[in-house]
């Protein structure tokens, strides 16, 4: 009885992970990503934990960090730009000097 519950389970896991392993592989070999087999196999023996990986990793590949700037916001000059308006005054500076 045992044998057969481990067969039925076996089963219903490679009908469920066998084609989201196949649909890893073409995707990545699909995108470029390097090892496609890797991550089919990886994503078959993993399951879920194995896709969410994928996914994260794929992001990854098509995003390059050294793109985005923490610390600007859009439409900004990127941080450490020198200013080259004048008018910007320190904040707690008194600029008028008629007491």
């Amino acid at each position: 009885m045992l044998w057969r519950t481990l067969a039925i389970l076996a089963v219903l896991y490679t009908i469920l992970f066998g084609p989201l392993a196949a649909l890893v592989y073409w995707d990545s070999k699909r995108s470029g990503i390097h090892g496609p087999a890797k991550w089919a196999g990886f994503v078959f023996l993993t399951g879920l934990l194995g896709l969410v990986l994928y996914i994260s990793d794929k992001d990854d590949e098509f995003h390059d960090p050294d793109d985005a700037d923490p610390f600007s916001l859009p439409g900004t000059p990127p941080a450490g730009a020198a200013d080259s308006d004048d008018s910007t005054e320190a904040v707690g500076t008194d600029t008028d000097h008629s007491s």
